[in-house]
């Protein structure tokens, strides 16, 4: 299933980022979510940045210059 990310109402959502966009992660919203960027290193202040991203999942630069894969339910 593919979903249609135009409709979504969050307009500033890092799953919306553009390749090579820095984002600063204002709020992450639920306490799952939460916990999985904190295994990134990714809280709320941290500024990371898009680098490339498909359908269903976004490649990030973390704070600490690593990369990972990123699933769009976690963006």
């Amino acid at each position: 299933m593919r979903l249609d990310y135009s409709e979504w109402p969050w307009a500033r959502s890092l799953a919306l980022a553009e390749p090579h966009a820095s984002v600063e992660v204002e709020r992450i919203l639920f306490g799952s979510v939460r916990e999985h960027c904190a295994c990134l290193g990714i809280r709320e202040g941290s500024v990371v940045t898009c680098l490339d991203r498909d359908g269903e999942s976004l490649e990030i630069e973390v704070p600490d210059g690593r990369t990972a894969r990123l699933s769009r339910e976690y963006a």
